[in-house]
């Protein structure tokens, strides 16, 4: 298995989590943070950044809860290595079936596979069968990056693999 090198894995850890973040979300289901009020989100995560740093290597006073890139030249020393990183690595993602969620199934635990998500599946489908989705390349991400930190001057960017 690849690692991030000692510099990167206070921000994305072994497997693209820090440690301190998984260790913090491990008291909910699934690792996903849950709250019952504003207030408790507000108080979980000014814990969470009081006692685990900010979301930046650079600049430690951004409280982010994802990590913060405000350069060009950071987003070439960490994002871009991270990347290239995550896209060695085998995937553990499940395969999911085409016809997932095609026929509800009211019985289920998961809202997903019920009557009520139907229209949601079935847009997801529609959307993942437009061909941009299929011809997303190296090159295209780095297109993308570039539109926006340099046009667009903020972005989100999420690899889901």
């Amino acid at each position: 298995m690849i690692q991030n090198p000692p510099e990167l894995r206070g921000i994305f850890g072994e497997h693209g989590d820090s440690e301190s973040w998984l260790e913090a979300t491990r008291q909910f289901p699934n690792g996903v943070p849950r709250f019952n009020s504003r207030a408790e989100c507000l108080e979980f995560m000014q814990e969470y950044l009081k006692t685990h740093g900010g979301s930046n290597p650079d600049y430690p006073h951004l409280m982010h809860i994802f990590t913060m890139l405000i350069s060009w030249e950071q987003i070439e020393k960490i994002l871009l290595p991270a990347i290239e990183k995550a896209r060695q690595e085998p995937s553990s993602a499940k395969k999911v079936p085409r016809s997932y969620g095609v026929k509800p199934d009211d019985e289920s635990e998961n809202v997903y596979e019920r009557s009520e998500a139907k229209a949601v599946v079935e847009e997801i489908n529609q959307r993942l069968d437009v061909p941009f989705h299929r011809c997303t390349t190296p090159e295209s991400v780095m297109n993308t990056l570039k539109y926006l930190f340099f046009h667009m001057k903020c972005g989100i960017y999420v690899m889901i693999r």
